[in-house]
């Protein structure tokens, strides 16, 4: 018998015990696993109260864009880039917007942005936004 044969013979059987396999549900017992249609108890068997069906689902779609977290016009820092060699080249997240030393966001103008800090300066008084 050449390889090929003898591969496509292989092929054959392994298809056959694939199609076989699935022809016949699994039953219970020694071999069988578990049922297929387990008993649920009577306070499943009711409608899902809903805190149960929050708790089924996955959660967020990550293909919807989520509300946005923070008010425009608040100035929330969410995040800092930081680059202690280059201290022009940090920049700040502030009201979900990238900005830098010098730039002005909400009416206030961006004086510094430190390792955890920003200072920021609105109507001549400075404040420091902490991460």
């Amino acid at each position: 018998m050449t390889p090929r044969r003898k591969f496509l013979w292989t092929a054959i059987w392994f298809l056959a015990v694939l199609l076989f396999w699935g022809l016949f549900p699994k039953r219970e017992g020694k071999w069988g696993g578990a049922p297929q249609n387990p008993p649920q108890s009577q306070s499943l068997a009711s409608s899902p109260s809903p805190d149960a069906e929050k708790a089924l689902r996955w959660g967020r779609d990550p293909f919807v864009m989520a509300e946005p977290a923070v008010i425009s016009g608040t100035n929330r820092l969410t995040g800092i880039i930081f680059d202690e060699n280059r201290v022009d080249q940090s920049y700040a997240i502030i009201d979900q917007q990238l900005v830098k030393a010098g730039d002005n966001i909400n009416g206030a103008r961006v004086v510094q942005i430190n390792r955890d800090s920003v200072i920021i300066e609105i109507n001549g008084e400075q404040e420091e936004l902490l991460l």
